[in-house]
């Protein structure tokens, strides 16, 4: 991670709550990098450190294709 990054993990919350979650977060931190991810049945068994590295291969792909 690099020191503008954050990584959010959100676990519990509906769809729309989620929305309002990531949106309210771009909005009061619109300087930082920010890394969302949601707990699923299957990265719940894994290990925080495998968790964040996959979902940053994720968000460092994803920044790629929008050209950021």
């Amino acid at each position: 991670m690099v020191a503008s990054e954050r990584f959010l993990l959100f676990h519990g919350f509906t769809e729309e709550e989620l929305h309002v979650l990531i949106k309210t977060c771009k909005k009061l931190f619109p300087d930082k990098d920010l890394v969302f991810a949601v707990t699923t049945e299957t990265n719940m068994q894994w290990k925080v450190s495998e968790l964040i590295e996959e979902v940053l291969k994720e968000h460092e792909y994803m920044k790629q294709q929008k050209g950021v």
